[in-house]
């Protein structure tokens, strides 16, 4: 059974999926820019990569999807939970929390997202 969450996010590409728990995930956004001030109050989960704006975010060149992957890899808050790099409906790359990658087809689909 799919439970779908009553607002779905309508993800951008790239974009990042993180695996809480099996069936439990939430979708964070990418952005090109500095990271912002460390704020405990409130807390940004999103992703952001040094980078310049890329004029087509669907083709990135190899050095900003490397960049993406390896921020993705070193989040601490992160660290402990599988997370996928989405970067298209069919272009993937998954980060395991022991470090490792792997490139794929098929983003994480249906259970609960937060």
């Amino acid at each position: 059974m799919k439970i779908q969450n009553p607002s779905p996010h309508v993800p951008t590409y790239p974009h990042i999926v993180v695996r809480w728990v099996a069936t439990v995930y939430a979708h964070r956004d990418v952005h090109f820019a500095p990271p912002p001030e460390h704020d405990p109050e409130h807390p940004d989960f999103d992703l952001y990569v040094d980078l310049p704006e890329p004029a087509d975010r669907r083709c990135l060149n190899p050095g900003e999807r490397a960049a993406i992957v390896n921020v993705a890899l070193h989040r601490p808050l992160y660290a402990r939970f599988r997370r996928c790099v989405v970067f298209g409906p069919d272009d993937v790359v998954y980060v395991e929390p022991d470090g490792s990658t792997d490139t794929g087809v098929r983003p994480p689909s249906g259970g609960l997202r937060l």
